[in-house]
């Protein structure tokens, strides 16, 4: 009698034994192969040369024409405090320190407007030369590129016309 219990102890021991066996295997077989798991990983490009992929390159030049967009809405807008603090500073007769702190607003945002630029065109073209080499969709970066060159524009002609 002890032994048939001991022979059925150790047969459900080795029928366990072989599901964890099977279960490890099921779970090294899904796992994968060491090699295929670093194509996984996002490679760093070279510091001089665009991505491969186009949807990557798309990408980054729609955020940095984003950025080009804030920074002209930014331009502008110091440009604006710039104009409006060397009026009042002309019109109050507070003399040169005044006209220095208003030249400060004006400068900034000439030069946040200069930085747009020299992002959004480079960005626009690149955009638009991948997206018709590999026939991808390139509106958002036209777009927004489009709306950073209105806003400029329409700033120095308003400003042109109302000679200020």
């Amino acid at each position: 009698m002890a032994d048939s219990e001991i022979e059925k102890e150790w047969a459900e021991s080795k029928r366990i034994e072989e599901e964890r066996m099977k279960a490890f295997h099921d779970a090294e077989a899904q796992k994968g192969h060491p090699e295929n798991e670093a194509f996984l990983t996002p490679m760093k490009p070279s510091k001089w040369r665009f991505y491969s992929d186009p949807d990557v390159t798309i990408h980054t030049a729609e955020k940095l024409t984003n950025a080009g967009v804030i920074m002209s809405v930014t331009g502008v807008v110091l440009l604006i405090i710039g104009i409006v603090g060397e009026v009042t500073s002309f019109a109050n007769k507070l003399g040169a320190g005044a006209a220095i702190i208003a030249g400060l607003p004006t400068g900034l945002g000439l030069g946040l407007i200069g930085v747009a630029m020299f992002i959004t065109i480079p960005s626009l073209v690149v955009a638009i030369i991948v997206g018709a080499k590999n026939k991808r969709n390139v509106k958002s970066v036209i777009w927004a590129a489009a709306f950073s060159f209105v806003i400029i524009a329409a700033f120095f002609v308003i400003k042109s016309l109302l000679k200020i």
